[in-house]
């Protein structure tokens, strides 16, 4: 119904591959899921979370404290991404 990875890089997480099935969208998993995985992430120590979002997962991540610090460049990939 809904996943998210999360892998830690030394002292950087980075989240990849959410994902919220169409029929249980809008009831609060992909939040319920990148805050569990942002505790997992900062524990035992705090360290900087890094992704690259959807346009459509975009809004989520912004209410959850994520700010954009620049621009990833994709080879390969049909615009627009969503």
């Amino acid at each position: 119904v809904a996943r998210i990875a999360a892998m830690l890089h030394g002292d950087l997480a980075t989240f990849h591959s959410l994902y919220v099935h169409p029929m249980v969208r809008g009831q609060g998993l992909g939040t319920e899921m990148t805050a569990a995985a942002l505790e997992a992430a900062f524990e035992p120590t705090s360290r900087p979370v890094a992704l690259v979002p959807t346009l459509a997962a975009e809004p989520l991540y912004r209410r959850l404290g994520f700010v954009p610090i620049g621009e990833v460049v994709v080879l390969g990939v049909d615009l627009p991404l969503s």
